[in-house]
């Protein structure tokens, strides 16, 4: 994805991807948005599907791993 949640942003949204990540084992940032420890689980999501590890959660990563 090139467009997505990205380090900085603060939405319901980051809220509902880290309520993901978390409920998968990951360790995002324990506050209100997107930061280092979310980008660096995100990255880790991305990496072991074999994708680029860009740090952007959007439309491509909801649907290859959110939807599942």
């Amino acid at each position: 994805d090139t467009e997505g949640f990205k380090r900085g942003d603060k939405s319901l949204g980051v809220y509902f991807l880290k309520c993901w990540l978390t409920a998968h084992g990951f360790k995002p940032d324990d506050n209100d948005s997107f930061g280092e420890g979310t980008e660096k689980a995100v990255n880790s999501v991305l990496k072991k599907a074999g994708y680029a590890q860009n740090g952007i959660a959007g439309k491509g990563f909801a649907k290859k791993f959110v939807t599942k």
